[in-house]
């Protein structure tokens, strides 16, 4: 039997470029108040990334970035919240 990464995930080959670039974006985050809460990926950084990494940022590699962004932020917020309640 392989022994399987328990934090391993499937990519779809469709959705590969933007997983791409969202993970290269993982620094380009801004964040705010007192806990550092995440608000967005700065997005004056986004083509610049997709650029260098020689993904073509679309309209729909933007959109499907913003939502990885947004599902993101809300786990991270939730982090967060779970951490400030303990």
């Amino acid at each position: 039997m392989e022994d399987v990464d328990d934090d391993a995930v499937e990519i779809w080959p469709e959705h590969e470029a933007v997983v791409r670039l969202f993970l290269a974006l993982s620094t380009q985050w801004r964040v705010g108040g007192m806990a550092g809460a995440p608000l967005g990926i700065d997005y004056a950084s986004i083509e610049t990334t997709g650029r260098l990494l020689g993904i073509e940022v679309t309209p729909a590699v933007f959109e499907d970035l913003r939502v990885m962004e947004a599902e993101a932020r809300d786990v991270l917020l939730r982090r967060i919240e779970e951490a400030a309640n303990r």
